[in-house]
């Protein structure tokens, strides 16, 4: 018998079973950016009593993403500011709005690689919102906006401190030192400096480095005494600068502007918060900049500080 031919397509059918699943969407990723108020206002204006919609809210509730943020995240070598938010929502049967708070335990931000700038996220705590009744939903108008003014002026003397160091380092003629990455944070705050290959100054016994820290030391308060202001100026980026000026300038700022900021002399992009002054680092003498320790790990300097009350004599 002749064997039966077929016709057609004889390929075999897709294993539907087991072809991957395309990777779900993040949805937060499609937002439109969060407008950083901080960034374009003064450092310490720490209320904001325009509306801003909440954009998005996790499945806990505890988590929400707002059009606008005058709240800092944490990033760039310092803390999340904390605070509250202020909220009005529909009452039962009434027609009328009762107005709610929350309280914000901290700042971070997401999606910072988009192309436009990320998301600011305000985590809540678990007992907010403040009085009984529905949570935040998705569109809900926040009415009022406040930092935690305490929180936000401790860090950002730390902040300034640590760039008033790198104008100390250089007021104080020390050789061969680069700033490099800096962490601000109430515990352990330090900034590293990268050593140049050749002729840069590296004291090696306790006594050099005792010297350095009060060379470094004398000119930081010199620099404070000068009661000199911050500036800050912004820079519009062209389309093609974004991709370069994006990493040196550092995820809070967005890929249209770059923002610079100058204390003591000293210039570098920074999207963090700042005291108005110098003499705001030490609140007009009632506290001290102290430098503690320099520290050589492997081709850098790390020199850590602390603010301190001042001794009252």
């Amino acid at each position: 018998m002749a064997a039966s031919v077929q016709t057609g397509d004889t390929s075999p059918s897709p294993d539907v079973s087991t072809s991957s699943p395309s990777p779900p969407v993040d949805e937060t990723r499609l937002l439109p950016p969060t407008s950083l108020l901080y960034f374009h206002r003064k450092f310490d204006e720490t209320e904001y009593a325009e509306p801003s919609r909440v954009l998005h809210v996790d499945e806990g509730g505890q988590r929400i993403i707002l059009e606008k943020s005058l709240f800092h995240p944490q990033g760039g070598g310092q803390p999340g500011d904390v605070g509250r938010i202020f909220f009005r929502m529909q009452g039962d049967g009434d027609g009328e709005t009762a107005e709610k708070s929350a309280e914000v335990k901290n700042t971070t931000i997401i999606n910072k690689d988009l192309p436009d700038g990320g998301h600011v996220v305000l985590e809540l705590l678990s007992s907010s919102p403040s009085s009984s009744g529905p949570a935040l939903t998705k569109d809900t108008v926040i009415a009022r906006q406040q930092v935690d003014v305490e929180s936000r002026k401790a860090n950002a003397r730390l902040h300034s401190a640590g760039h008033l160091l790198d104008a100390g380092v250089l007021r104080a003629g020390v050789k061969g030192w680069s700033p490099g990455k800096g962490f601000h944070f109430p515990e352990g705050a330090y900034v590293e400096y990268a050593l140049s290959k050749e002729g840069a100054d590296i004291p090696s016994s306790p006594e050099e480095k005792s010297q350095m820290i009060q060379k470094i030391q004398a000119a930081v308060d010199e620099l404070i005494r000068s009661g000199d202001a911050v500036r800050v100026r912004l820079e519009q980026r062209k389309k093609e600068e974004t991709g370069e000026k994006q990493s040196a300038a550092g995820p809070l700022l967005t890929s249209a502007t770059a923002r610079y900021v100058s204390i003591g002399g000293v210039e570098c992009p920074c999207g963090g918060t700042h005291v108005a002054s110098l003499e705001n680092i030490t609140e007009r003498g009632q506290l001290r900049l102290v430098i503690k320790t320099l520290q050589k790990k492997k081709s850098n300097m790390r020199v850590s500080y602390e603010i301190v009350a001042a001794l009252m004599t």
